[in-house]
C-alpha cells in the first residue's frame, strides 16, 4: 500500500517489488471514502472555536479545504483506508508513507489493536526516540520551518516594495492617474502582459469585454492586480502594472514592511482551539486536523493572503471605497481576505464573484461550510457560469438569493464552433490534457505512455496545463525513466499547439482535472478520464454519469481508446443529456446584464 502523490517513487517501487505481491489500490480507496464524505469535510469548521468572520482561521489551507493545498482530506481519507486494511488483511502489511506524521500514526494506530509494528522512516533519530520524543521533534521542526518561512516572505515583501518604489519613480507623471472616486474595482489574475500600454484595458481573459461595458456606461474604474509569480517575475508584472492606461493597484503597496512583519509574527503564534471531535466511520481523525493546523504554521500562503486584508482599509483612507468588487472566484484565502478587509473598513462595498470555471469533483473549497453562509463570507452575489454550476453551488448550501447566472467568459468559441459528426473512422489520434499539479500530471503522462508506446499506428499528442510548476519535458523525462525506456517514442509528443486548435483533430481525449473535457464534449469528441492509483479524481463530468469513460491502468486506457476509435456510439456525448447552453452560458448582451444590474 503506497500513501502519498510522488508519481516517480511509486513507479520505482513497483519496479523493485516483487510482482506477486498483491498491491491495495490507494486511489480507489480515497475516492470511495471522500465522495461519501462529503459534507463532514465540508463542515470541519464546526470544530474549531472561532467567532465569526475571522480572518486568520479562513485564511488557513485548512479552512479552503483545497486538496492541491491541503492534505488533511487526503490524510483522513488514507486513515480509513488504512484502518479497513488492518482488519482485511491477516497477512503481512507493507504500508509505504510520504508524510512522517501521516507514517507515525499509521503505525501508533497498528500498535494500539495488537499488530506487531515497525516504523522505518528517514529520520534515523527519531526512530530511536519514544513516541512522544519523535513527535516532539516534530513540531520543533515545524516550528523552526514556519519561522524561516516567515524571514522569507518579509524578505519577499521587502524587495517586491522596493521594486514598486523604483519602478514607480521611473514611469513618473506618465503613470495613470487615481480616479477621484472608484465606483468599480476589478481583480485580475495578472501577467507582464495583461494591461496593454497604448489603451485602456477592455478585455480579459476571466471577465471577457466587461471592463469596457463598465467604462461605457460611465464607471470611474480601477484594478487591483493579483500577481502570478509563480508563472513570470513580480518585477516583470510590476512594470506592466506601472505602464498600464487604467490606474491599477498591488497589493503589497498597502502593507508596509512593519505590518507585514505583525501578519508574520500573529499567523505563527496564533492558536485554533478545538471544541470537538472529528470522527468518520467511527475512526476519530481528529489529530489530522491538529496536524493541519500545525503544517499551515510551516507556509507562508496564509501570510501573503493576510496581505490583501489591507486593501480595504487603503481605499479608504484615500477616502477610494469602491460601489462594487468583482472577482474571479476560487474562494481562495486571498479571496477571504479581501473581502474582509473590506468588509471592516468599506461595509457598503458590494462582492461579486465570478464563478469563471468548472467544479472538478472533490473540489470542496468552493463550497462554503454551514458557519460560513451564517458569518456572511460568502460574497453577496456570486455569478456562475452556467445554470449547471448554479445548480450544484445551491445544492452545496450557497443560498439561493446570492446566486446568478452569467456568460462563460472563457468559452465562448465552444459556441462558435459546431459539433463534430459522430461518423466514423474517427482522427487515429490521442490528445492528452493534463491539470495543473505536477505528479498527477506525471501520472497521467507515464500510463500514457505504458498504454501507446506500442501502438505506432496512433499519434499521441501531450497537453500540459500551461502553469504547471515543473516543465514538461521535465515531467515526459521522468516518465520515460520509471518506464525503463531510452527515449519517448516517435509517436508521442509534446504540443504546445492551443486546445482549440487540437481538439478538431483529436479522435480521442484523455483527461485529468481540466475543462478540456467538456470542451472536448462540446466538438463531440470521446472522453476518457484518467483515474489516480495515489490521489482523487478531479472529474469535471461528475455531473453528467455516462458521458465519458473511466480508465485505471494502462491496459484498460489502451482498451477504451480502441473502443472509441472503433464504435461511434461508444460514449454518448453530454449533449445527449445536457445542453451545452446549460454548461457555459454564452457571451450575449443579455447574459452580460447580470454584472451591471444593481
Amino acid at each position: 500500500m503506497y500513501v502519498g502523490t510522488d508519481t516517480s517513487r511509486f513507479a520505482a517501487l513497483l519496479h523493485e517489488l516483487p510482482a506477486h505481491w498483491e498491491r491495495i489500490n490507494t486511489g480507489e480507496q480515497v475516492n470511495r471514502v471522500v465522495r461519501g464524505q462529503e459534507d463532514a469535510f465540508i463542515n470541519v469548521d464546526e470544530i474549531i472555536d472561532r467567532r465569526g468572520f475571522d480572518p486568520f482561521w479562513l485564511t488557513t489551507d485548512l479552512a479552503e479545504r483545497n486538496p492541491y493545498t491541503s492534505h488533511f482530506i487526503y490524510h483522513a481519507c488514507a486513515r480509513l483506508v488504512f484502518e479497513a486494511a488492518l482488519r482485511e488483511c491477516r497477512d503481512n502489511l507493507l504500508v509505504f508513507v510520504e508524510d512522517w506524521y501521516l507514517g507515525f500514526s499509521f503505525w501508533r494506530r497498528a500498535s494500539q489493536v495488537d499488530r506487531t509494528a515497525t516504523y522505518v522512516s528517514a529520520h534515523a533519530l527519531r526512530d530511536r526516540l519514544p513516541g512522544w520524543a519523535a513527535l516532539g521533534l516534530h513540531r520543533m521542526d515545524q516550528w523552526l520551518m514556519g519561522g524561516r518561512g516567515r524571514i522569507r516572505f518579509l524578505l519577499d515583501h521587502a524587495r517586491q516594495r522596493r521594486v514598486i518604489r523604483r519602478l514607480r519613480r521611473e514611469a513618473g507623471p506618465s503613470q495613470a492617474a487615481r480616479p477621484d472616486r472608484l465606483d468599480t474595482l476589478f481583480v485580475l489574475w495578472t501577467d507582464e502582459n495583461t494591461f496593454p500600454a497604448d489603451r485602456h484595458l477592455d478585455t480579459d481573459l476571466f471577465f471577457g469585454p466587461l471592463p469596457a461595458r463598465f467604462r461605457n456606461r460611465g464607471d470611474r474604474m480601477g484594478y487591483l492586480a493579483k500577481p502570478m509569480t509563480w508563472v513570470r517575475s513580480y518585477e516583470g508584472i510590476a512594470r506592466n502594472v506601472m505602464a498600464a492606461k487604467d490606474w491599477v493597484l498591488l497589493p503589497e503597496e498597502c502593507v508596509s514592511l512593519a505590518e507585514a512583519a505583525v501578519i508574520a509574527l500573529r499567523t505563527w503564534f496564533h492558536r485554533y482551539r478545538l471544541r470537538g471531535r472529528f470522527v468518520l466511520e467511527g475512526v476519530d481523525l481528529t489529530e489530522y486536523v491538529r496536524e493541519e493546523i500545525h503544517i499551515d504554521r510551516m507556509k507562508t500562503r496564509q501570510c501573503r493572503a493576510l496581505i490583501y486584508t489591507a486593501v480595504g482599509r487603503y481605499l479608504r483612507r484615500m477616502n477610494q471605497c469602491p460601489a462594487r468588487v468583482i472577482y474571479p472566484m476560487e474562494c481562495q484565502p486571498w479571496e477571504k481576505a479581501l473581502r474582509y478587509g473590506f468588509y471592516v473598513n468599506c461595509s457598503d462595498t458590494k462582492f461579486i464573484g465570478h464563478q469563471h470555471s468548472t467544479i472538478p469533483e472533490c473540489w470542496y473549497g468552493l463550497f462554503p461550510s454551514r458557519h460560513d453562509v451564517q458569518n456572511r463570507v460568502i460574497p453577496q452575489r456570486i455569478v456562475t457560469c452556467g445554470p449547471v454550476w448554479k445548480a450544484i453551488l445551491e445544492k452545496h448550501g450557497v443560498p439561493a438569493r446570492s446566486l446568478r447566472t452569467g456568460p462563460a467568459f472563457r468559452f465562448p468559441h465552444l459556441h462558435g464552433k459546431p459539433a463534430r459528426e459522430g461518423k466514423l473512422p474517427r482522427p487515429a489520434t490521442v490528445l492528452l490534457a493534463l491539470s495543473i499539479g505536477f505528479h498527477d500530471s506525471l501520472e497521467c503522462v507515464l500510463k500514457t505512455i505504458a498504454a501507446f508506446r506500442s501502438e505506432t499506428g496512433l499519434r499521441v499528442w501531450i497537453k500540459f496545463h500551461p502553469r504547471m510548476s515543473g516543465s514538461p519535458e521535465q515531467c515526459v523525462e521522468t516518465a520515460v525513466k520509471a518506464l525503463c525506456l531510452g527515449a519517448l517514442p516517435d509517436h508521442i509528443q509534446i504540443t504546445r499547439e492551443p486546445v482549440t486548435d487540437l481538439l478538431p483533430r483529436a479522435g480521442v481525449l484523455l483527461y485529468s482535472g481540466t475543462t478540456v473535457g467538456l470542451e472536448a464534449l462540446a466538438l463531440s469528441v470521446p472522453v476518457i478520464l484518467v483515474q489516480s492509483d495515489l490521489w482523487f479524481d478531479m472529474d469535471i463530468l461528475f455531473f453528467a454519469p455516462g458521458s465519458q469513460a473511466r480508465a485505471r491502468t494502462p491496459e484498460a486506457l489502451r482498451a477504451s481508446v480502441q473502443r472509441a476509435l472503433r464504435e461511434t456510439d461508444a460514449y454518448p456525448p453530454v449533449a445527449d443529456r445536457l445542453d451545452l447552453d446549460d454548461i457555459f452560458t454564452p457571451v450575449t448582451e443579455e447574459s452580460i446584464r447580470v454584472f451591471l444590474e444593481e
